[in-house]
């Protein structure tokens, strides 16, 4: 029959202490987070964070989304709708009110 000192049964507790102890320690990293991460969009204007669904901005008012690109009339180059002027050509790409003279 085995025999088993003191000495030898103190180290297979603390052995087993500690690898239970582990286990739970990467258990704990390695489950995944319970953090829904919430996208958002940081306005260029004032720098505030919004929804990603929001089409404004809703601390400014400033629009995120410019819409379709304007085509120049002069040089067909395609330009941000929010140009004023075709970055080809100079050309105004905004409608010039006539003046009463």
């Amino acid at each position: 029959m085995a025999t088993i000192n003191a000495g030898e049964a103190f180290s297979a507790g603390i052995g087993l202490a500690i690898g239970l102890s582990m286990t739970q320690y990467m258990f704990q990293f390695m489950r995944p987070t319970e953090r829904i991460i919430k996208q958002v969009i940081v306005c260029l204007n004032c720098g505030s964070k919004n929804p990603v669904e929001n089409k404004f901005c809703g601390q400014c008012g400033k629009a995120f989304y410019l819409g379709p690109p304007i085509k120049c009339p002069k040089c067909g180059a395609m330009m941000p709708a929010n140009m004023n002027f075709c970055g080809n050509c100079g050309l105004s790409l905004r409608k010039q009110k006539k003046r009463k003279g």
